[in-house]
Formats: structure tokens, C-alpha cells, sequence
């Protein structure tokens, strides 16, 4: 699979769900912000772990659907950053452990689909610019307001992240209907539909 889109990476780690947003954030002003924490746990440690931070983010537009609407993404919830660095001080590696609720809205009528997401995601920065984000877990289980039909996205996504931020599925395992047609997401547009 080699579909592609360009991406602005966020200062705080990213879950699938925004990574695969390709959307410009809102900046969040009470949210960490990683690099600080990096320089003041740099004394001789290679591994640091910051517990419990902010995960909360969005709304932000996550697809435009052929059916005239958009669908908005948000999350709120926790994530604990598992940083490595280098002998320079250099980030190599994140694990981030996602504790979260998130929600998918239809812009026009406010229906919306909310569930839970945990699992750790995995991202190693490459010396020529690149990354390589391993997403594994839960990445979603969204229900309708009736608690009815559910979409379940679990398993492993692999993305590769090229030095200018463009950002493509490598390989999925799993059931990922979040991703199908990425990244439009027709089967988040059919059941938001109301």
C-alpha cells in the first residue's frame, strides 16, 4: 500500500488517529512540551519517562466526505512518553502509552461516533530525516450515540515518515476499517451518515 499526505509534526508525541488526520493542529497552551522535558531529564540518562501527560487534542478536521460534510476528530485523555536519547542529547526513539476517548463528529448535523483507545505507539527517528511510527493496540472502538453498531480498529499499522513530513502506510495487520481508502475515510463518512 502506498498512499501518501503531508504532515506537520507535532512537538508532543501523535497517535495514529492525528498523524492519519493530516491536518494543521490547535495548539493546546497547558499541553508539555517535549523538548523542554528532554533537556531537563538529560543528566546521564539515556531513557526518560514523563507519566500521565495531556493526550487531550482537537477537534480538528479529520476527512472531508463525498456526502457534503466534514468529520472532526477529538481526543481527551492521558499518554505517558517513554523518551531514549543519544549520547549528544539527540531523541532516537518515543514510546508514547495512549489512554484515551476519542470522538468522530459530522460537521452539519453533530452525529457523532466516541469510544475507547489504548496502546503504545513506537518512534524511531532515523539519522536521514525519516521516521518510522508502529502503532499497536487499540487504535479505536467507536460506537454510535445508540451504542449500537461498532467500528473496532485494533492491531498494528506501520507508517514511514520521509524528511519532509509526508507520512504513508507501510503495513497493517489487523482490522483497520479507520484506514481503508487512507486517507479519506469512507467507512467513518457511511456511518457518521446522519
Amino acid at each position: 500500500m502506498s498512499t501518501t499526505l503531508t504532515l506537520r509534526l507535532l512537538p508532543l508525541p501523535f497517535p495514529l488517529a492525528l498523524l492519519a488526520a493530516a491536518c494543521e493542529p490547535v495548539p493546546n497552551p497547558i499541553a508539555p512540551d517535549v523538548t523542554s522535558l528532554r533537556l531537563s531529564a538529560q543528566q546521564g540518562s539515556r531513557t526518560s519517562t514523563f507519566p500521565n501527560l495531556d493526550g487531550s487534542f482537537g477537534p480538528v478536521m479529520l476527512a472531508s466526505c463525498d456526502e457534503g460534510y466534514d468529520l472532526f476528530y477529538q481526543q481527551v485523555g492521558t499518554v505517558t512518553v517513554i523518551e531514549t536519547t543519544d549520547k549528544t542529547g539527540n531523541i532516537t526513539k518515543l514510546q508514547n502509552v495512549w489512554n484515551l476517548t476519542l470522538s468522530v463528529t459530522n460537521s452539519v448535523t453533530g452525529y457523532a461516533l466516541s469510544g475507547p483507545s489504548h496502546g503504545p505507539d513506537h518512534i524511531t527517528f532515523n539519522s536521514d530525516g525519516t521516521a518510522r511510527l508502529l502503532q499497536i493496540g487499540l487504535l479505536g472502538r467507536l460506537s454510535t450515540p445508540d451504542g449500537g453498531t461498532q467500528l473496532v480498529d485494533a492491531g498494528t499499522v506501520e507508517f514511514l515518515i520521509d524528511e519532509n513530513g509526508r507520512v504513508s502506510i507501510v503495513e497493517m495487520h489487523g482490522p483497520h476499517p479507520n484506514h481503508e481508502g487512507f486517507p479519506e475515510r469512507p467507512v467513518l463518512c457511511a456511518l457518521t451518515n446522519h
